[in-house]
């Protein structure tokens, strides 16, 4: 099913956003037009594209790009330029607000709470190439790609992450997520081999640096952790809240997973691949009252564990994440699994 697509300069709610576009997507109706100011799209052609062009009224021009040729043509005779790859073209349109290609329908996830939005795969997010990775949330929380986050085909579209040195910097955008005590997080990710892991995502108030990670500080403990303070220390692993799932690299199988934390007012839940785990609480937590985001964030990033200037070696993720949502509310189990479900079958599952 084709996205619905509104123009508006206004506040949109329950949907996804590029520059003063609207996309809708399956959790909630958007018609009729007469009522809510959605027009149907097209869905992009295999391997193409579709673009949108505001117009004053009777909604947006819509043309299809069978391919990077055709998207290369077409985007010259628009903007008038003279570019030779459909890169240059994706990038022209990203920096646009009253224009945009898609190269896919954008699957029915929950929009209700979404205030994050990245997804590789997703040229109005990611363009295939640059430095700057665009939040389709409402909130344009824009993050910038550090020391060569790299882009892969693999699944529809991903960044890759050596291990090494990348990560996502999301930091002038960290106290946008204050105060957040409950929401959600959901991350669609690939550890590349056995060695592989790291973090995923970390945020920090001044010294205390919060992770979600496949494996904590020390490697050899496959554990995917949650809430733990990833500082190196010799019970660094009994922090915070984990599933204990033993050897053997249950996560780390050249497989894409899912991981998806919740954080109520009274309790945490971590889903991995649509299904709830049982977790093991630590030295430090009781499993109830945990916040999500601190009253203060000072420190965001995807990719690496956000240690201060005080605290051990960063430990940056090594291999491929395809997406991230944040929501400022707790997913319910079923809407857990209707993200899952809605996109599963691209990344193999």
């Amino acid at each position: 099913m084709s996205n619905p697509i509104k123009y508006s300069t206004g506040s949109e709610s329950l949907a996804l956003k590029k520059g003063n576009f609207y996309i809708g997507t399956g959790d909630v109706g958007k018609g009729p037009t007469s009522t809510t100011g959605y027009y149907n799209g097209i869905t992009p052609p295999s391997g193409g594209y579709t673009i949108y062009l505001n117009k004053a009224t009777g909604g947006p021009s819509i043309y299809t790009c069978a391919n990077d040729t055709e998207l290369i043509s077409l985007t010259n005779s628009i903007a008038g330029t003279s570019y030779t790859t459909a890169n240059e073209c994706l990038t022209y349109f990203a920096g646009q607000s009253d224009k945009m290609v898609l190269n896919r329908d954008y699957e029915g996830i929950v929009t209700d709470g979404l205030v994050y939005l990245m997804d590789g795969g997703f040229t109005t997010s990611y363009p295939k190439n640059g430095t700057t990775i665009y939040d389709n949330s409402i909130y344009t929380n824009n993050g910038t790609l550090v020391n060569g986050v790299g882009f892969s085909s693999d699944s529809g579209g991903c960044l890759t992450f050596d291990g090494t040195n990348d990560l996502i910097n999301l930091e002038s955008h960290a106290s946008n997520f204050s105060n957040y005590l409950v929401g959600s997080i959901f991350v669609w990710f690939k550890v590349e081999s056995t060695e592989g892991g790291g973090t995923l995502l970390s945020f920090s108030e001044g010294s205390d640096p919060k992770v979600i990670s496949i494996n904590n500080s020390r490697r050899y403990i496959n554990k995917p952790v949650i809430i733990d303070d990833d500082d190196g220390g010799s019970s660094d692993w009994n922090l915070g809240a984990y599933e204990s799932v033993g050897g053997g690299g249950k996560y780390r199988d050249g497989n894409w997973h899912n991981v998806c934390l919740v954080v109520g007012s009274n309790f945490n839940k971590l889903y991995m691949d649509g299904s709830e785990l049982t977790l093991t609480y630590g030295r430090g937590s009781s499993g109830t009252g945990n916040w999500l985001f601190p009253n203060n964030l000072q420190g965001f990033n995807i990719g690496v564990s956000d240690h201060p200037p005080n605290r051990n070696t960063q430990r940056y993720f090594n291999g491929k994440i395809g997406n991230v949502y944040i929501y400022n509310r707790p997913l319910t189990s079923s809407e857990v699994l209707q993200n899952f479900n809605a996109q599963k079958g691209r990344f193999g599952l």
